[in-house]
């Protein structure tokens, strides 16, 4: 038998931390700069100095149209002989070409005159 006692092996310098020492064993770096993921171009441009100022509303397109008083001649759309009604100007121009409105002074006071 063999009585000679063996050489203590060196142990190793202990660690600062224990989450250094794990980073050492599994190869990882510890220094946060070189882990961080670079950055975006946008996160690395300055804010803007002043928000844009906001759009103005859109100007109207038209003018509403302006409403012309009318006597219906005939059952139509529009409604039974000598109701009065309110169109737009443009309408009412159709509706007297196809004869189914006057849109006269007169022909509108006769209509009104009926209702009393």
């Amino acid at each position: 038998m063999n009585t000679k006692a063996k050489p203590a092996a060196a142990a190793p310098a202990p660690p600062e931390s224990t989450a250094e020492a794990q980073a050492e064993a599994i190869g990882q770096v510890t220094d946060p700069v070189q882990v961080a993921e670079p950055m975006s171009p946008m996160a690395t441009q300055p804010p803007p100095a002043e928000p844009p100022a906001p759009a103005e509303p859109p100007a109207p397109a038209e003018p509403p149209p302006s409403l012309v008083l009318a006597r219906v001649l005939v059952q139509c759309h529009l409604g039974a002989p000598n109701d009065v009604v309110e169109l737009p100007a443009d309408q009412a121009q159709a509706a007297v070409a196809d004869n189914l409105c006057d849109t006269s002074p007169a022909a509108v006071a006769y209509a009104l005159s009926l209702r009393s």
